[in-house]
């Protein structure tokens, strides 16, 4: 937020710029106490570090992209959605699917002959990755069922992106999110020692 917005909220909760300036100075000095306390007693297992930087690079390494084009066709009560997609069906044996999509498609990519384009997979519903993720190129799928009637799609290919990680990068990341694991850990307990060990008194005088 800009700082017009941010005085904004002060003054709604009945503070100021000074209140906000003074509370990150304590939570400055309030963490570097405890650093310099516990410094020694941070410990990070460089094994299990190393371990999580393999386990996520091969876990988020790569993924699927498919360039999909898409048919949608209403269906009313009185329609079987698997006639009507029979029908389709049969007319994509012996016409390009540009053209019937032109022709029948209620669908904003009409125009396009129903081309949608790259899309990756972590965008795509659920019900849609499971219906084309074993297609082959030129393959459609079995009817969707989506509220504005079914949907049919088509593979038009298909290919692989890799994510090139900085391991080095992601390791230092993962050794600071530990380390300040801990210190929350520590701060919290050195927090409690001092509650245990303050008394206040309070004079009525």
């Amino acid at each position: 937020m800009d700082k017009q917005a941010l005085e904004k909220i002060l003054a709604e909760n009945q503070l100021e710029i000074g209140d906000l300036k003074n509370h990150i100075l304590i939570e400055i000095k309030w963490n570097r106490l405890v650093y310099a306390i516990y410094q020694n007693k941070i410990k990070i297992d460089e094994e299990s570090v190393n371990r999580k930087v393999e386990e996520y690079s091969m876990k988020e390494n790569s993924y699927d992209e498919y360039l999909l084009s898409e048919i949608i066709v209403p269906v009313s009560d009185s329609q079987n959605p698997n006639e009507v997609y029979q029908k389709i069906k049969g007319r994509l044996l012996s016409e390009k699917f540009e053209n019937v999509a032109r022709e029948i498609s209620i669908s904003q990519t009409r125009d396009a002959g129903g081309k949608v384009g790259w899309v990756n997979e972590k965008t795509m519903a659920k019900i849609v990755i499971k219906k084309i993720k074993d297609l082959n190129v030129g393959e459609i799928t079995s009817p969707i069922l989506i509220p504005e009637g079914i949907m049919i799609i088509k593979l038009n290919n298909k290919r692989e992106i890799k994510n090139e990680i900085d391991k080095d990068k992601l390791k230092r990341q993962i050794i600071l999110n530990e380390r300040d694991k801990m210190l929350a850990t520590y701060s919290k307990m050195y927090l409690n020692k001092l509650k245990s060990n303050t008394m206040i008194e309070i004079n009525d005088k």
